[in-house]
């Protein structure tokens, strides 16, 4: 974190971004046990034909820490996309435009991010 701090030493930023590196960025502006539970179905190409290599990429990011197995089902949960790559292997995507009204942009901080002209002028 030394780096980054004196990274960002002039920027206005700084102890917000210091702070989601060091806990997690907060990307909702509210009480996440106010979200209605929700889930939909993942896309067909999740399932068919590609099955068996998104279950070995799940386990794959399982393994390598990027995924993580919880106690509890997510309170909202986006369907899951995969397009094969050309090498044989497949890449997810992690719908976050799906369900409708759940979607991620419904619960987003509105106020975190400036228009570039409101920082020119």
């Amino acid at each position: 974190m030394d780096k980054w701090s004196i990274e960002l030493e002039h920027d206005c930023d700084k102890e917000y971004i210091l702070a989601g590196l060091t806990d997690g960025f907060s990307l909702i502006d509210q009480d996440a046990s106010t979200i209605e539970s929700v889930a939909v179905k993942n896309h067909s190409n999740a399932i068919e034909p590609l099955r068996d290599k998104v279950e070995a990429q799940i386990n794959e990011e399982l393994t390598d820490g990027n995924y993580e197995v919880v106690d509890e089902k997510p309170r909202v949960v986006s369907a899951l996309a995969a397009i094969e790559k050309t090498n044989g292997q497949v890449r997810l995507i992690h719908d976050l435009s799906r369900p409708a009204r759940y979607d991620v942009n419904e619960y987003a901080l509105k106020d975190t991010f400036h228009a570039i002209s409101k920082l020119r002028n």
